[in-house]
């Protein structure tokens, strides 16, 4: 068994395979359909960022048309108005399914609701509750739905969801962002030895975080909040040009920037020792050793033990 404080290392060949099994699953769904990305993120998570970008790349890749991308901010402008049924759905991956985000979970309640004859999709997601009633009560939800496809990302969530939602809808997957296994450029002879990586939110398990470690917020600077303010505020505008074209195209300039701030500090570093399950994924994607610590309720390990054991 991985010792948590030991680095690991997993090969490129293993990594293609995960990406390798996405598609052997999901693109006879998609592969050349009209498909629309809802709930994508507009934050500064770089860790969702990546999900959006590997997200894309399995569009392009399945040559698929992405009609239109919603987040939680426009997704207004999408609610109620019919959607060819042809049209694919994809729900953003992450780990925000449960009650600890119910911005979220709420958002995919209601598409999967409102959209009944559509092909959905929610990409792999880590799924967490406090309160074992809201998982009852969202499956009855889920389970209404005859054309919907929920993908877990590690084995605890997929058997939680098992409990109590229809097997046929359920796929074990990995992070979207393996779909970037060859995307960023190999670097190696780093100068600086370990990056201390510790998320500062409420998965945090530390009660006091050492004032030298890094978390994805040290990447964005002043004017990138700025930016990142004025997207939201142009997603939220009902005028069709200025959010759709104005807030995306301004979002996706961000996420593309961040992506490459964070790829590159990475690479300064021989080890990445990191509490964020991104931070793992990115320093595997980058052929990075990384010493993995758990979040407050276990998802970095359980993803680990699916995808991150040498096979």
């Amino acid at each position: 068994m991985h010792k948590a404080d030991q680095p690991f290392l997993i090969p490129q060949e293993q990594l293609k395979m995960h990406y390798a099994l996405i598609k052997k699953h999901l693109s006879p769904i998609i592969s050349y359909k009209n498909v629309m990305h809802l709930d994508i993120p507009c934050h500064s998570n770089i860790g969702d960022l990546l999900i959006d970008l590997g997200t894309e790349k399995f569009i392009n890749d399945c040559n698929a048309t992405c009609l239109e991308r919603y987040s939680a901010f426009d997704i207004n402008c999408l609610k109620n108005n019919q959607v060819d049924p042809s049209t694919v759905l994809l729900l953003h991956g992450g780990g925000n399914f449960g009650d600890l985000y119910p911005i979220h979970q709420q958002l995919r309640l209601e598409i999967i609701h409102q959209y009944p004859d559509n092909p959905i999709i929610i990409l792999p997601q880590s799924v967490h509750y406090q309160d074992i009633s809201g998982l009852i009560n969202d499956s009855r939800i889920l389970n209404k739905h005859k054309k919907l496809t929920v993908c877990l990302r590690d084995q605890t969530s997929y058997d939680l969801m098992n409990a109590h939602v229809d097997t046929d809808k359920l796929l074990l997957l990995p992070d979207m962002a393996s779909s970037l296994v060859e995307s960023f450029p190999y670097k190696p002879n780093a100068m600086l030895s370990r990056l201390l990586f510790r998320r500062k939110d409420i998965e945090s398990t530390q009660a006091s975080i050492p004032a030298s470690s890094f978390d994805w917020s040290n990447l964005v600077s002043k004017l990138d909040n700025k930016k990142l303010k004025l997207a939201k505020r142009l997603l939220k505008n009902n005028h069709k040009l200025l959010h759709c074209y104005f807030g995306h195209k301004l979002h996706i300039n961000l996420r593309n920037k961040l992506i490459h701030l964070a790829v590159n500090h990475f690479q300064q570093h021989q080890t990445i020792d990191t509490d964020r399950l991104h931070g793992m994924i990115l320093s595997q994607l980058l052929q990075i050793p990384t010493v993995m610590h758990d979040n407050n309720y276990g998802k970095n390990s359980r993803y680990f033990n699916n995808w991150f054991t040498k096979s």
